[in-house]
Protein backbone atom coordinates (compact mmCIF):
# COMPACT_ATOMS: atom_id res chain seq x y z
CA UNK A 1 0.00 0.00 0.00
CA UNK A 2 1.13 3.74 -0.78
CA UNK A 3 -0.01 6.39 0.85
CA UNK A 4 0.76 10.24 0.86
CA UNK A 5 -0.70 13.22 2.21
CA UNK A 6 0.04 17.19 1.01
CA UNK A 7 -0.79 20.02 2.86
CA UNK A 8 -0.63 23.58 1.80
CA UNK A 9 -2.20 26.75 3.06
CA UNK A 10 -1.49 30.18 4.02
CA UNK A 11 -2.98 32.77 6.83
CA UNK A 12 -3.02 36.38 5.56
CA UNK A 13 -3.81 38.67 8.58
CA UNK A 14 -5.64 41.73 7.13
CA UNK A 15 -5.39 44.49 10.23
CA UNK A 16 -5.35 43.69 13.63
CA UNK A 17 -9.41 42.48 13.29
CA UNK A 18 -9.50 40.43 9.81
CA UNK A 19 -8.14 37.58 9.33
CA UNK A 20 -7.98 35.50 6.06
CA UNK A 21 -7.06 31.60 6.31
CA UNK A 22 -6.62 29.25 3.20
CA UNK A 23 -5.85 25.59 3.21
CA UNK A 24 -5.66 22.27 0.78
CA UNK A 25 -5.03 18.76 0.55
CA UNK A 26 -4.25 16.25 -1.56
CA UNK A 27 -4.36 12.36 -0.59
CA UNK A 28 -3.99 9.33 -2.87
CA UNK A 29 -4.06 5.72 -2.23
CA UNK A 30 -2.73 2.77 -3.62
CA UNK A 31 -3.39 -0.73 -2.37
CA UNK A 32 -3.38 -4.04 -3.40
CA UNK A 33 -4.58 -7.12 -1.35
CA UNK A 34 -3.61 -10.48 -2.69
CA UNK A 35 -5.55 -13.42 -0.43
CA UNK A 36 -5.25 -17.28 -0.70
CA UNK A 37 -8.13 -19.10 1.32
CA UNK A 38 -10.02 -21.93 1.17
CA UNK A 39 -13.52 -22.15 2.14
CA UNK A 40 -15.28 -25.78 3.90
CA UNK A 41 -19.02 -26.22 2.60
CA UNK A 42 -21.19 -28.29 4.84
CA UNK A 43 -24.72 -29.33 4.07
CA UNK A 44 -26.64 -30.90 7.64
CA UNK A 45 -23.20 -30.76 9.47
CA UNK A 46 -21.52 -32.69 6.82
CA UNK A 47 -18.40 -31.74 4.73
CA UNK A 48 -19.59 -31.30 0.99
CA UNK A 49 -17.05 -29.35 -0.87
CA UNK A 50 -14.08 -27.38 -0.48
CA UNK A 51 -13.24 -24.15 -2.52
CA UNK A 52 -10.08 -22.84 -2.82
CA UNK A 53 -9.61 -18.92 -3.79
CA UNK A 54 -7.09 -16.72 -4.78
CA UNK A 55 -8.33 -12.60 -4.70
CA UNK A 56 -6.82 -9.85 -5.45
CA UNK A 57 -8.50 -6.52 -4.20
CA UNK A 58 -7.35 -3.18 -5.53
CA UNK A 59 -7.70 0.05 -4.21
CA UNK A 60 -6.85 3.56 -5.99
CA UNK A 61 -8.67 6.95 -4.38
CA UNK A 62 -7.91 10.74 -4.54
CA UNK A 63 -9.12 12.84 -2.13
CA UNK A 64 -8.81 16.63 -2.88
CA UNK A 65 -10.25 19.78 -0.06
CA UNK A 66 -10.02 23.36 0.14
CA UNK A 67 -10.42 25.55 2.94
CA UNK A 68 -11.09 29.26 2.60
CA UNK A 69 -11.66 30.90 6.56
CA UNK A 70 -12.31 34.49 7.42
CA UNK A 71 -12.47 36.29 11.34
CA UNK A 72 -13.33 39.41 12.12
CA UNK A 73 -12.67 40.83 15.51
CA UNK A 74 -13.97 43.04 18.12
CA UNK A 75 -13.05 45.10 21.05
CA UNK A 76 -14.79 42.75 23.30
CA UNK A 77 -12.57 40.22 22.61
CA UNK A 78 -15.16 37.27 22.77
CA UNK A 79 -16.83 38.89 20.11
CA UNK A 80 -16.58 37.34 16.43
CA UNK A 81 -18.22 36.75 13.34
CA UNK A 82 -16.66 33.77 11.30
CA UNK A 83 -17.36 32.51 7.28
CA UNK A 84 -15.62 29.26 6.63
CA UNK A 85 -16.19 27.88 3.01
CA UNK A 86 -15.05 23.85 1.64
CA UNK A 87 -14.94 21.96 -1.22
CA UNK A 88 -14.25 18.33 -1.03
CA UNK A 89 -13.80 15.59 -4.21
CA UNK A 90 -12.91 12.24 -3.83
CA UNK A 91 -13.18 9.26 -6.40
CA UNK A 92 -12.11 6.12 -5.87
CA UNK A 93 -11.54 2.71 -8.03
CA UNK A 94 -12.14 -0.54 -6.70
CA UNK A 95 -11.44 -3.93 -8.17
CA UNK A 96 -12.58 -7.12 -7.05
CA UNK A 97 -11.18 -10.33 -8.62
CA UNK A 98 -10.94 -13.74 -7.93
CA UNK A 99 -10.77 -17.12 -9.06
CA UNK A 100 -12.38 -20.12 -7.31
CA UNK A 101 -12.13 -23.66 -8.23
CA UNK A 102 -14.21 -25.96 -6.33
CA UNK A 103 -12.93 -29.73 -5.23
CA UNK A 104 -14.70 -32.94 -3.79
CA UNK A 105 -13.92 -32.62 0.26
CA UNK A 106 -10.75 -33.49 0.85
CA UNK A 107 -9.95 -34.53 -2.58
CA UNK A 108 -7.81 -33.09 -5.62
CA UNK A 109 -11.13 -33.69 -8.06
CA UNK A 110 -11.95 -30.73 -9.34
CA UNK A 111 -15.95 -29.71 -9.85
CA UNK A 112 -15.62 -26.27 -11.48
CA UNK A 113 -13.45 -23.12 -11.71
CA UNK A 114 -15.08 -20.11 -11.77
CA UNK A 115 -13.44 -16.34 -12.00
CA UNK A 116 -15.08 -12.96 -11.89
CA UNK A 117 -14.14 -9.48 -11.89
CA UNK A 118 -15.90 -6.41 -10.39
CA UNK A 119 -15.32 -2.59 -10.89
CA UNK A 120 -16.43 -0.57 -8.58
CA UNK A 121 -16.15 3.79 -9.56
CA UNK A 122 -17.19 6.27 -6.89
CA UNK A 123 -16.81 9.62 -6.78
CA UNK A 124 -18.12 11.97 -4.10
CA UNK A 125 -18.32 16.14 -4.10
CA UNK A 126 -19.45 18.77 -1.55
CA UNK A 127 -19.56 22.39 -1.25
CA UNK A 128 -20.53 23.70 2.47
CA UNK A 129 -20.70 27.34 3.63
CA UNK A 130 -20.96 28.13 7.42
CA UNK A 131 -21.71 31.65 9.04
CA UNK A 132 -21.28 32.21 13.01
CA UNK A 133 -21.73 35.13 15.13
CA UNK A 134 -20.57 34.76 18.99
CA UNK A 135 -22.30 38.19 21.17
CA UNK A 136 -21.00 38.49 24.34
CA UNK A 137 -23.36 39.27 27.09
CA UNK A 138 -21.87 40.35 30.02
CA UNK A 139 -18.64 39.36 31.54
CA UNK A 140 -20.50 35.59 32.24
CA UNK A 141 -22.62 34.42 29.43
CA UNK A 142 -22.36 34.84 25.60
CA UNK A 143 -24.66 33.82 22.83
CA UNK A 144 -23.99 31.98 19.46
CA UNK A 145 -25.79 31.62 16.10
CA UNK A 146 -25.19 30.02 12.90
CA UNK A 147 -26.06 28.88 9.13
CA UNK A 148 -24.95 25.85 6.98
CA UNK A 149 -25.41 25.22 3.43
CA UNK A 150 -24.39 21.83 2.43
CA UNK A 151 -24.98 20.19 -0.67
CA UNK A 152 -22.93 16.82 -2.11
CA UNK A 153 -23.47 14.83 -5.12
CA UNK A 154 -22.31 11.19 -5.03
CA UNK A 155 -22.29 8.86 -8.24
CA UNK A 156 -21.40 5.30 -8.71
CA UNK A 157 -20.74 2.78 -11.48
CA UNK A 158 -20.29 -0.79 -11.85
CA UNK A 159 -19.11 -3.63 -14.45
CA UNK A 160 -18.44 -6.88 -14.24
CA UNK A 161 -15.53 -8.62 -16.27
CA UNK A 162 -15.05 -5.12 -18.32
CA UNK A 163 -18.36 -5.12 -19.55
CA UNK A 164 -19.79 -1.72 -20.00
CA UNK A 165 -23.12 -1.77 -18.79
CA UNK A 166 -25.86 1.02 -17.71
CA UNK A 167 -25.35 1.05 -13.68
CA UNK A 168 -24.46 4.44 -13.26
CA UNK A 169 -26.23 5.95 -10.35
CA UNK A 170 -26.62 9.38 -9.00
CA UNK A 171 -27.61 10.97 -6.16
CA UNK A 172 -27.46 14.85 -4.79
CA UNK A 173 -28.43 16.18 -1.16
CA UNK A 174 -29.17 20.04 -0.19
CA UNK A 175 -29.05 20.73 3.43
CA UNK A 176 -29.69 23.82 5.42
CA UNK A 177 -29.02 24.25 9.07
CA UNK A 178 -29.50 26.73 11.59
CA UNK A 179 -28.70 27.12 15.02
CA UNK A 180 -27.93 28.44 18.31
CA UNK A 181 -27.39 28.51 21.82
CA UNK A 182 -26.03 29.76 25.28
CA UNK A 183 -23.09 29.56 27.43
CA UNK A 184 -22.67 30.71 30.94
CA UNK A 185 -19.41 30.65 33.11
CA UNK A 186 -19.43 31.27 36.64
CA UNK A 187 -16.21 30.24 39.17
CA UNK A 188 -17.05 26.75 39.27
CA UNK A 189 -19.94 25.96 37.24
CA UNK A 190 -20.11 26.36 33.27
CA UNK A 191 -23.19 25.81 31.42
CA UNK A 192 -24.22 25.68 27.37
CA UNK A 193 -27.48 24.64 25.80
CA UNK A 194 -27.55 24.55 21.58
CA UNK A 195 -30.05 23.56 19.20
CA UNK A 196 -29.86 22.85 15.62
CA UNK A 197 -32.02 22.53 13.49
CA UNK A 198 -31.71 20.59 9.68
CA UNK A 199 -33.31 19.82 6.55
CA UNK A 200 -32.43 17.60 3.96
CA UNK A 201 -33.74 17.70 0.23
CA UNK A 202 -32.50 14.67 -1.40
CA UNK A 203 -32.68 13.97 -5.23
CA UNK A 204 -32.67 10.25 -6.54
CA UNK A 205 -34.39 7.76 -8.01
CA UNK A 206 -35.07 5.02 -5.65
CA UNK A 207 -35.21 7.05 -2.28
CA UNK A 208 -38.71 6.94 -0.72
CA UNK A 209 -38.44 9.64 1.60
CA UNK A 210 -36.23 12.51 -0.35
CA UNK A 211 -37.10 15.31 2.34
CA UNK A 212 -36.69 14.95 6.29
CA UNK A 213 -36.23 17.82 9.19
CA UNK A 214 -35.00 16.77 12.67
CA UNK A 215 -33.92 18.69 15.61
CA UNK A 216 -30.23 18.32 17.37
CA UNK A 217 -29.98 19.38 20.89
CA UNK A 218 -27.06 19.33 23.18
CA UNK A 219 -26.33 20.82 26.98
CA UNK A 220 -23.31 20.69 28.84
CA UNK A 221 -23.21 21.29 32.65
CA UNK A 222 -19.16 21.37 33.82
CA UNK A 223 -18.58 21.88 37.80
CA UNK A 224 -14.85 22.46 39.05
CA UNK A 225 -13.66 21.16 42.09
CA UNK A 226 -10.30 23.09 41.47
CA UNK A 227 -8.03 24.33 38.88
CA UNK A 228 -7.17 20.20 38.21
CA UNK A 229 -10.32 18.54 38.95
CA UNK A 230 -13.44 19.15 37.23
CA UNK A 231 -16.79 16.68 36.37
CA UNK A 232 -18.99 16.58 33.36
CA UNK A 233 -22.47 16.12 32.42
CA UNK A 234 -23.42 16.21 28.82
CA UNK A 235 -26.42 15.14 26.69
CA UNK A 236 -26.51 15.29 23.28
CA UNK A 237 -29.14 14.29 20.19
CA UNK A 238 -26.76 13.11 17.25
CA UNK A 239 -27.82 12.21 13.12
CA UNK A 240 -25.20 9.83 11.47
CA UNK A 241 -26.03 9.67 7.58
CA UNK A 242 -25.40 6.87 5.53
CA UNK A 243 -22.02 6.45 4.32
CA UNK A 244 -21.18 6.06 0.55
CA UNK A 245 -20.35 2.37 0.37
CA UNK A 246 -23.44 1.87 2.30
CA UNK A 247 -25.25 3.23 -0.20
CA UNK A 248 -23.89 1.99 -3.22
CA UNK A 249 -26.80 -0.03 -5.02
CA UNK A 250 -25.30 -3.03 -7.35
CA UNK A 251 -24.65 -6.48 -6.56
CA UNK A 252 -21.28 -7.84 -5.67
CA UNK A 253 -19.86 -11.07 -5.16
CA UNK A 254 -17.01 -12.12 -2.92
CA UNK A 255 -14.89 -15.34 -3.27
CA UNK A 256 -17.40 -17.42 -1.39
CA UNK A 257 -20.11 -16.54 -3.61
CA UNK A 258 -21.99 -14.29 -1.13
CA UNK A 259 -23.69 -11.72 -2.32
CA UNK A 260 -24.01 -8.02 -0.51
CA UNK A 261 -26.10 -4.93 -2.09
CA UNK A 262 -26.01 -1.71 -0.98
CA UNK A 263 -29.16 0.27 0.21
CA UNK A 264 -29.66 4.01 -1.71
CA UNK A 265 -32.75 4.21 0.62
CA UNK A 266 -31.03 4.26 3.78
CA UNK A 267 -32.09 6.61 6.31
CA UNK A 268 -29.92 8.68 9.00
CA UNK A 269 -30.17 7.20 12.59
CA UNK A 270 -30.45 9.12 15.41
CA UNK A 271 -28.88 8.50 18.92
CA UNK A 272 -29.59 10.20 22.28
CA UNK A 273 -26.33 10.38 24.41
CA UNK A 274 -25.89 11.19 28.40
CA UNK A 275 -22.01 11.39 29.38
CA UNK A 276 -20.59 11.84 32.79
CA UNK A 277 -16.98 12.47 32.80
CA UNK A 278 -14.32 13.61 35.23
CA UNK A 279 -11.19 15.08 34.51
CA UNK A 280 -8.10 15.05 36.69
CA UNK A 281 -5.12 16.98 34.97
CA UNK A 282 -1.67 17.03 37.08
CA UNK A 283 1.29 18.57 34.77
CA UNK A 284 1.35 17.50 31.23
CA UNK A 285 -0.85 14.54 32.16
CA UNK A 286 -4.45 13.75 32.92
CA UNK A 287 -6.64 10.98 33.62
CA UNK A 288 -10.49 11.17 32.61
CA UNK A 289 -12.93 8.16 33.11
CA UNK A 290 -16.13 8.50 31.99
CA UNK A 291 -19.68 6.41 31.63
CA UNK A 292 -22.49 7.18 29.24
CA UNK A 293 -25.98 5.57 28.32
CA UNK A 294 -26.98 6.15 24.66
CA UNK A 295 -30.30 5.20 22.94
CA UNK A 296 -30.21 4.55 19.51
CA UNK A 297 -32.70 4.45 16.41
CA UNK A 298 -33.08 3.92 12.71
CA UNK A 299 -29.27 2.11 13.10
CA UNK A 300 -27.81 0.33 10.33
CA UNK A 301 -27.54 -3.35 10.25
CA UNK A 302 -27.06 -6.01 7.88
CA UNK A 303 -30.13 -8.21 6.78
CA UNK A 304 -29.30 -11.91 5.73
CA UNK A 305 -31.25 -13.95 3.35
CA UNK A 306 -30.90 -17.44 1.01
CA UNK A 307 -30.68 -16.54 -2.37
CA UNK A 308 -29.38 -18.63 -5.97
CA UNK A 309 -26.09 -16.90 -6.82
CA UNK A 310 -26.09 -14.90 -9.68
CA UNK A 311 -22.13 -16.76 -10.32
CA UNK A 312 -23.21 -20.39 -10.25
CA UNK A 313 -26.72 -20.99 -9.31
CA UNK A 314 -26.10 -22.74 -6.35
CA UNK A 315 -27.59 -21.27 -2.77
CA UNK A 316 -25.69 -18.83 -1.32
CA UNK A 317 -25.92 -15.95 1.57
CA UNK A 318 -27.74 -12.67 0.19
CA UNK A 319 -27.08 -9.27 2.70
CA UNK A 320 -28.26 -5.89 2.70
CA UNK A 321 -28.38 -2.74 4.96
CA UNK A 322 -31.38 -1.76 6.45
CA UNK A 323 -32.54 0.94 9.18
CA UNK A 324 -33.36 -2.38 11.28
CA UNK A 325 -31.89 -1.80 14.96
CA UNK A 326 -33.44 0.14 17.87
CA UNK A 327 -32.24 -0.17 21.33
CA UNK A 328 -29.65 1.17 23.54
CA UNK A 329 -25.96 1.24 24.88
CA UNK A 330 -24.36 1.67 28.49
CA UNK A 331 -20.72 1.48 29.33
CA UNK A 332 -17.75 3.76 30.10
CA UNK A 333 -14.51 4.00 29.30
CA UNK A 334 -10.90 5.86 29.91
CA UNK A 335 -8.67 8.63 28.48
CA UNK A 336 -5.46 9.53 29.80
CA UNK A 337 -2.20 10.83 29.24
CA UNK A 338 0.20 9.21 31.50
CA UNK A 339 3.90 10.60 30.62
CA UNK A 340 4.52 8.49 28.27
CA UNK A 341 1.82 5.85 27.66
CA UNK A 342 -1.72 7.10 26.20
CA UNK A 343 -4.17 5.23 26.60
CA UNK A 344 -8.09 4.83 25.05
CA UNK A 345 -10.08 1.92 26.46
CA UNK A 346 -13.74 1.42 26.35
CA UNK A 347 -16.35 -1.06 27.85
CA UNK A 348 -19.44 -1.12 27.02
CA UNK A 349 -23.07 -3.44 26.29
CA UNK A 350 -25.78 -3.36 24.59
CA UNK A 351 -29.59 -4.50 23.57
CA UNK A 352 -31.14 -4.49 19.99
CA UNK A 353 -34.94 -5.20 20.19
CA UNK A 354 -36.90 -7.12 18.11
CA UNK A 355 -36.84 -6.48 14.26
CA UNK A 356 -40.26 -7.88 12.37
CA UNK A 357 -41.31 -6.34 8.48
CA UNK A 358 -43.48 -8.68 5.74
CA UNK A 359 -40.39 -10.92 4.72
CA UNK A 360 -37.87 -10.98 7.73
CA UNK A 361 -38.01 -11.92 11.60
CA UNK A 362 -35.06 -10.88 13.82
CA UNK A 363 -34.73 -11.63 17.75
CA UNK A 364 -33.94 -9.02 20.04
CA UNK A 365 -30.42 -9.69 21.57
CA UNK A 366 -27.99 -8.71 24.09
CA UNK A 367 -24.14 -7.97 23.52
CA UNK A 368 -21.19 -7.14 25.37
CA UNK A 369 -17.50 -5.96 23.81
CA UNK A 370 -14.63 -3.45 24.20
CA UNK A 371 -12.08 -1.43 22.64
CA UNK A 372 -8.56 -0.08 23.09
CA UNK A 373 -6.11 1.99 21.52
CA UNK A 374 -2.74 2.61 23.14
CA UNK A 375 0.39 4.56 22.57
CA UNK A 376 3.41 4.44 24.03
CA UNK A 377 7.38 6.37 23.36
CA UNK A 378 10.47 6.93 24.85
CA UNK A 379 13.67 9.16 23.74
CA UNK A 380 16.52 7.27 23.30
CA UNK A 381 19.32 10.03 23.31
CA UNK A 382 19.67 13.30 25.02
CA UNK A 383 19.31 15.51 22.05
CA UNK A 384 15.75 13.52 21.99
CA UNK A 385 16.76 12.44 18.18
CA UNK A 386 15.82 9.20 18.14
CA UNK A 387 12.26 7.98 19.63
CA UNK A 388 11.05 4.60 20.24
CA UNK A 389 7.73 3.28 20.47
CA UNK A 390 4.91 0.84 20.59
CA UNK A 391 1.13 0.87 19.73
CA UNK A 392 -1.66 -1.38 20.56
CA UNK A 393 -4.98 -1.19 18.87
CA UNK A 394 -8.09 -3.35 19.01
CA UNK A 395 -11.43 -2.55 18.08
CA UNK A 396 -13.36 -5.33 19.93
CA UNK A 397 -16.68 -7.68 18.63
CA UNK A 398 -18.34 -5.77 15.70
CA UNK A 399 -22.01 -6.75 16.84
CA UNK A 400 -24.47 -6.80 14.29
CA UNK A 401 -28.32 -7.94 14.17
CA UNK A 402 -27.98 -11.24 12.53
CA UNK A 403 -23.89 -11.57 13.32
CA UNK A 404 -20.60 -11.19 15.24
CA UNK A 405 -17.36 -10.33 13.86
CA UNK A 406 -14.30 -10.67 15.60
CA UNK A 407 -10.95 -8.69 14.76
CA UNK A 408 -7.91 -9.58 15.05
CA UNK A 409 -5.85 -6.98 17.83
CA UNK A 410 -2.92 -4.44 15.71
CA UNK A 411 0.60 -4.53 17.41
CA UNK A 412 3.58 -3.37 16.96
CA UNK A 413 6.62 -1.67 17.75
CA UNK A 414 8.64 0.92 15.81
CA UNK A 415 11.57 3.43 16.02
CA UNK A 416 12.37 6.77 14.32
CA UNK A 417 15.22 9.63 13.24
CA UNK A 418 15.48 12.79 12.97
CA UNK A 419 18.28 14.53 11.14
CA UNK A 420 18.06 18.53 10.88
CA UNK A 421 14.62 18.49 9.12
CA UNK A 422 14.22 15.05 7.95
CA UNK A 423 12.45 12.22 9.63
CA UNK A 424 12.62 8.51 9.21
CA UNK A 425 10.60 5.77 10.79
CA UNK A 426 10.12 2.29 11.14
CA UNK A 427 7.02 0.09 11.88
CA UNK A 428 7.27 -3.39 12.62
CA UNK A 429 3.73 -4.53 12.36
CA UNK A 430 2.09 -7.94 14.23
CA UNK A 431 6.20 -8.92 14.66
CA UNK A 432 6.88 -12.84 14.81
CA UNK A 433 3.42 -13.18 12.88
CA UNK A 434 2.75 -15.76 10.39
CA UNK A 435 -0.93 -16.65 8.67
CA UNK A 436 -3.02 -14.42 11.33
CA UNK A 437 -7.08 -14.34 11.36
CA UNK A 438 -7.81 -10.95 10.17
CA UNK A 439 -11.12 -10.99 11.16
CA UNK A 440 -13.94 -13.97 11.39
CA UNK A 441 -17.45 -13.38 11.38
CA UNK A 442 -20.14 -15.53 12.51
CA UNK A 443 -24.20 -15.20 11.09
CA UNK A 444 -26.74 -16.68 12.57
CA UNK A 445 -30.77 -16.68 11.22
CA UNK A 446 -33.34 -18.84 11.73
CA UNK A 447 -32.72 -20.29 7.62
CA UNK A 448 -29.25 -20.86 8.49
CA UNK A 449 -25.50 -20.15 9.99
CA UNK A 450 -22.41 -19.77 8.39
CA UNK A 451 -18.75 -18.59 9.43
CA UNK A 452 -16.34 -16.61 6.61
CA UNK A 453 -12.46 -16.63 7.95
CA UNK A 454 -10.36 -13.75 6.15
CA UNK A 455 -6.68 -13.95 7.34
CA UNK A 456 -3.04 -13.18 5.82
CA UNK A 457 0.46 -13.91 5.36
CA UNK A 458 1.54 -10.96 8.34
CA UNK A 459 5.21 -12.43 8.03
CA UNK A 460 7.64 -9.43 7.15
CA UNK A 461 5.14 -7.01 7.75
CA UNK A 462 6.89 -3.50 8.07
CA UNK A 463 6.37 0.02 7.38
CA UNK A 464 8.41 2.29 6.40
CA UNK A 465 7.62 6.54 7.45
CA UNK A 466 9.62 10.19 5.73
CA UNK A 467 8.39 13.05 6.04
CA UNK A 468 10.75 16.65 5.40
CA UNK A 469 9.88 19.50 7.50
CA UNK A 470 10.03 22.77 5.13
CA UNK A 471 11.47 25.37 7.36
CA UNK A 472 12.03 28.75 5.40
CA UNK A 473 11.74 31.91 5.88
CA UNK A 474 10.82 33.62 9.69
CA UNK A 475 8.12 32.44 12.15
CA UNK A 476 5.07 33.70 11.81
CA UNK A 477 1.82 33.27 14.27
CA UNK A 478 -0.97 31.33 13.00
CA UNK A 479 -4.50 31.01 13.50
CA UNK A 480 -5.60 28.45 16.26
CA UNK A 481 -8.21 26.75 14.39
CA UNK A 482 -8.71 23.29 13.36
CA UNK A 483 -10.13 22.01 10.04
CA UNK A 484 -12.53 19.46 9.55
CA UNK A 485 -12.82 17.15 7.12
CA UNK A 486 -15.18 14.49 5.68
CA UNK A 487 -12.76 11.83 4.58
CA UNK A 488 -14.19 8.67 2.37
CA UNK A 489 -10.99 7.16 2.01
CA UNK A 490 -10.59 5.81 6.10
CA UNK A 491 -12.75 3.05 5.96
CA UNK A 492 -10.86 1.44 2.84
CA UNK A 493 -7.48 1.48 3.71
CA UNK A 494 -5.87 -1.27 5.74
CA UNK A 495 -3.71 1.50 7.68
CA UNK A 496 -4.80 4.82 7.96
Amino acid sequence: MTMWTINSGFDYYINDKNNLSLNASYKPIDQNVDLLSETFLYKNNNPLNTISSVTNNGYKSDEKSINLFYKKSFKNPIQEFTAEANYYNYNSDEGNEFKNTRYVYNTDSALNTVSRLENNLNERNYYSTKLNYVQPLGLSAKIEAGYQLYYQQMSYDFTINDQESNNLFEYAELRNSVYGGITYNLKKIGFQAMLRVENSQINADSVTEPNYSCFLPSVNLQYKFSASHNVKFTYNRRINRPGIYNMDPYYKVDQNYNVTQGNPDLKPDYRDRLQLTYTWNFGSNYFSPYAYWEYFSNKVGNEYQVINSPVDNRLTTFSKPYNLLNGYELGGGINAMLWYVNINARIYKGHFNEYTDHSVFIPARDYFSWSITSFAYGNLDKKKTITAFAFLSYEGVKIDAQSKTYNLPFYGPGVQKQIKNHNIGVVWVLPFSTHVRLSRTETETTGFSSTNIIGFDASNYIQFMYSYKFNKGKNVKKLDRKIDVESDSKTKAIMN
